[in-house]
């Protein structure tokens, strides 16, 4: 078994090419959405990584935070 240092950000960029790979963009946009809503990471690197357009992450987190503005209602 091999043992090497764990990158998120690396993860991140494998989970969502794999998703492209799949012919499945909107896994891509479902993968932003989950890490928007899971961590910390800032929406540019979420974008770079998904190879999604920086504007749709953003539109992404803007639906987000208008879903639990409703929530909270």
């Amino acid at each position: 078994m091999i043992f090497g240092s764990y990158s998120f950000k690396d993860h991140l960029k494998v989970a969502c090419e794999e998703a492209f790979e799949d012919g499945a963009e909107a896994k891509a946009r479902e993968n932003a959405k989950n890490f928007l809503i899971k961590s910390t990471i800032s929406p540019d690197m979420i974008a770079e990584c998904c190879s999604l357009p920086l504007a749709e992450v953003l539109a992404i987190k803007e639906s987000l935070t208008h879903e639990t503005a409703a929530a909270q209602a």
